[in-house]
């Protein structure tokens, strides 16, 4: 695979390793990340009780066992308050680091779904469509709500602060292409995608302040803690980078950055370094009250 040399201004990445995307001030996005993102950026108190509930999938191995104490919905429940409070405990230096991390970040990591349609074989190049995790038909496409949540109302609805990547959601999506010149890596590229072995990760930028929905929009029951949801909350964002991963090694394949032009540039990277799947923790001060 040939990279296609092109000017970037957006810093682009070569590693996943959670330690390396510290360092280069870069955080991924997920249902514990999405509501201390919405934190940081409003000063905004949130439940942290739901956070952990909501995001407990998110969470390293090594402290989902403590996340599953604290949700009264799961058999692993503890059964006194001394076990939550040791559970609590355990969570907390690992939510401060996160916290702080998510402080100094300056872009951010969103899972996409890419779909990838015919070879051009005179282009030399794909025609792709990349969305989000949208939550409703109000809120597809370009936006990432996750599965967390930052607080319960009054009638148990879990409220959720999204992220709009407005370039996403236009006709001009500034990802519709992937060129690759070399026919034979084109179609190796094409049979991962088929036997959907392809893993896409979206990074941006935020550009905007959080705007209030007033929870106008429902976005159903999708079986979250067996309660409804609400997007209460959005802030706008603009896409830096799109990364195409093999999901079965964590390889990155290629790496689209957003051009002006018809075409995306693309970049193509070969032996990358799989990526760690914990997270190197720092002692941090406890600032974060669960109780």
């Amino acid at each position: 695979m040939v990279a296609v040399s092109t000017a970037a201004s957006a810093q682009t990445l070569q590693s996943f390793d959670p330690t390396e995307l510290a360092k280069q001030r870069i955080m991924p996005l997920n249902a514990l990340t999405m509501p201390i993102l919405f934190q940081t950026k409003t000063q905004t108190k949130i439940d942290y009780t739901t956070v952990v509930v909501a995001g407990q999938s998110s969470f390293p191995d090594e402290y989902k066992d403590a996340a599953n104490k604290l949700d009264s919905q799961n058999f692993q429940r503890a059964q006194d308050e001394f076990q939550r409070r040791a559970a609590i405990e355990k969570l907390l230096p690992y939510l401060n680091e996160l916290e702080s991390q998510i402080e100094a970040a300056t872009e951010f990591l969103i899972p996409a779904t890419v779909t990838v349609g015919e070879y051009d074989f005179n282009m030399k190049r794909f025609p792709i469509q990349i969305r989000l995790d949208g939550v409703s038909k109000d809120f597809q496409g370009g936006f990432y709500c996750s599965r967390g949540g930052y607080e319960t109302d009054q009638y148990r609805n879990i409220l959720q602060a999204c992220v709009k990547a407005e370039d996403v959601l236009t006709n001009g999506s500034p990802f519709q292409w992937l060129s690759i010149r070399d026919s034979d890596a084109a179609q190796k590229f094409k049979s991962l995608y088929t036997s959907r072995q392809i893993r896409a990760l979206l990074q941006v930028r935020l550009t905007g302040k959080y705007e209030s929905l007033g929870s106008k929009h429902l976005w159903g029951r999708r079986h979250l803690l067996s309660q409804s949801a609400y997007v209460e909350h959005l802030v706008p964002a603009k896409s830096t980078a799109l990364y195409l991963l093999n999901a079965g090694t964590e390889e990155l394949l290629y790496t689209l950055l957003p051009s002006a032009s018809e075409e995306s540039k693309t970049l193509a990277t070969i032996g990358m370094q799989k990526p760690a799947t914990t997270q190197t923790m720092t002692k941090q001060p406890l600032k974060i009250k669960l109780d």
